[in-house]
């Protein structure tokens, strides 16, 4: 950086006293200054932005668009970890911002000190930023320039401060169109960081997910977008062999964040923040960052705290469907003449058997209660199954506890399950293909197993996944050992957007607007069933007699 001496600098509006300068870019430059009109000669931000037309009669538009943005930014200075706007002025021909200053280094020059960051500290950095982000497109505004050069680490409290938002830019970038009206032609944010749609000058709110997330990528791995591999056929970004030891979860949401089509990301900043939160190993859970403390000359400020962020239970708006424990839900897949506790018979995802029946032992008995998709059958010698207890059997029965006998007397409360890793709605929605190893070590061991009932297959479920909320079922070939058919059944509490994020991981984000139609018609008690085809895939959308919404997807040579 460079450094200038005060002496030979005059006052800038005849306040601020110019110290060094910070860096420059086509839109600018920016200094660190002091107040001279505080006792405490504040130190602050001085952004000197420079209008790329000096047309006398874009004066006034650039005037407007200018004290637009400066007022947007005012209110975003709100926030505790957005830097405050102190004051806005022009002079000639040119316009000034003066914004806090905060010590600290950007992630940038972090990695470059330290070398790439663990992944507890990545997942401690995206925890404390995604609201943040929320809070900004709740105002309506989309940052787009994210990258770690944009993001400083505050020295006091190893905060991640988002800097450099570029409205203000867009607004220096007025010009005249075609038409002869003022327009912006000037394309915001940075190659590599910045996603297809906003290159082509329509950023929505998932493009800084995008931006987000590949500056995560660059934290685990050090290399920049331009710098990784990709797909020759689906152009994605092949970063996870830079970093073989990050967590699946952790990889599964990142990966989701960088999709090329802004529809297969996370919808908003929430959403991506619960996927974080509640699809975390444990050892990864609630842990605080360790960024050692990185001596660099000051950097260009902006602040971003943890935020309190809403309740766990939001399902009616379909972004958490974590619960608290309570009486599971009596949804679950078809499992061969399997008893869970004190006489508990195989369940159906949709819809229990009748209690004086065996366990579905013929197609017409399936799981979505369509001749189209049974994933389990009985064994042929497994006598009829009692009707459950009322209260559900532990998922791992206590080693001590003796196997209990029906009565009509109601049964005291089982145990409490052994803890299960926990996930969000948008994780859980594997895809046909993937292997079961991937499926156990992001949820864990299943409720329970048995042989399927299409051949060569073996039929597993997680029953109450999350309690009161959500079942799992998934049906793996014996040879490959990779998903066959995939699916899950909701509670009504689950809300529309939970289940299309489900729906759309089933799909590998290849959902078409007509399927999600079709579920949101279901969802929206329109239909009761909506059945499917796309490409080699087969699925089904079905509301049951329960008021339990099932999603399954399955190879259509299956079935």
């Amino acid at each position: 950086m460079q450094s200038v001496t005060p002496s030979n600098q005059p006052l800038l509006n005849n306040r601020y006293r110019i110290l060094q300068t910070l860096g420059a870019g086509g839109f600018g430059e920016t200094f660190l200054a002091e107040d001279t009109h505080l006792p405490s000669r504040r130190r602050c931000v001085i952004k000197r932005l420079i209008p790329v037309s000096n047309s006398p009669q874009l004066a006034q538009q650039v005037h407007q668009r200018f004290e637009r943005e400066a007022v947007i930014l005012e209110q975003l200075g709100e926030h505790p970890q957005i830097p405050d706007l102190y004051a806005y002025f022009e002079s000639t021909g040119q316009y000034y911002l003066v914004q806090e200053w905060i010590d600290g280094v950007t992630l940038t020059q972090q990695v470059q000190a330290t070398g790439v960051l663990p992944e507890a500290t990545v997942r401690s950095i995206l925890v404390s930023l995604l609201p943040v982000l929320e809070f900004v497109h709740s105002r309506q505004m989309v940052h787009r320039d994210i990258k770690p050069d944009n993001i400083i680490l505050r020295s006091r409290d190893q905060q991640p401060v988002l800097i450099d938002f570029g409205a203000v830019k867009e607004a220096m970038g007025t010009v005249v169109n075609s038409q002869g009206h003022a327009a912006n032609t000037v394309v915001i944010g940075t190659p590599g960081y910045m996603p297809g749609e906003q290159a082509g000058g329509r950023p929505t709110y998932s493009s800084d997910l995008y931006a987000l997330g590949l500056t995560a990528i660059f934290l685990l791995t050090g290399k920049s977008p331009e710098a990784l591999q990709t797909d020759p056929h689906t152009s994605e970004l092949l970063w996870r062999q830079a970093a073989p030891t990050v967590s699946p979860q952790l990889a599964m949401v990142l990966d989701r964040s960088i999709r090329l089509h802004p529809s297969q990301r996370f919808y908003n900043a929430q959403e991506m923040l619960h996927a974080l939160q509640f699809n975390a190993p444990q050892s990864a859970a609630s842990v605080p960052s360790t960024i050692p403390t990185v001596a660099v000359a000051p950097g260009v400020p902006a602040a971003v705290p943890p935020r309190q962020t809403a309740s766990p239970r939001q399902t009616a708006a379909g972004r958490v469907i974590q619960a608290p424990r309570r009486s599971p839900l009596l949804v679950g897949l078809v499992l061969a003449g399997l008893a869970f506790g004190a006489g508990a018979a195989a369940i159906g995802l949709l819809k229990s058997p009748p209690a004086e029946a065996p366990v579905a032992q013929e197609p017409s008995t399936p799981l979505s209660e369509s001749p189209t998709t049974p994933i389990a059958q009985a064994s042929p010698q497994e006598p009829p199954q009692e009707r459950p207890a009322p209260a559900a059997p532990s998922r791992e029965p206590s080693p001590t506890a003796s196997t209990p006998t029906p009565t009509p007397t109601p049964t005291p409360a089982a145990p409490e399950p052994p803890s299960k890793p926990t996930t969000s709605v948008s994780t859980v929605g594997f895809p046909v293909g993937t292997p079961e190893s991937t499926v156990r070590q992001t949820l864990g061991e299943p409720t329970a197993s048995a042989k399927g009932f299409w051949q060569n297959t073996r039929a597993v479920r997680y029953e109450d996944y999350v309690p009161g909320e959500v079942s799992l079922g998934y049906l793996f070939d014996n040879d490959t050992g990779k998903l066959r058919q995939t699916e899950a059944a909701f509670a009504q509490s689950v809300g529309a957007d939970a289940m299309l994020q489900a729906l759309d991981g089933m799909m590998n984000s290849r959902t078409s607007n007509e399927i999600r139609q079709g579920l949101q018609r279901v969802y929206d008690r329109q239909a009761n069933q909506y059945s499917f085809q796309s490409g080699g895939l087969k699925g089904v959308v079905e509301r049951n007699d329960r008021d339990r919404i099932y999603v399954g997807v399955w190879d259509a040579d299956l079935h």
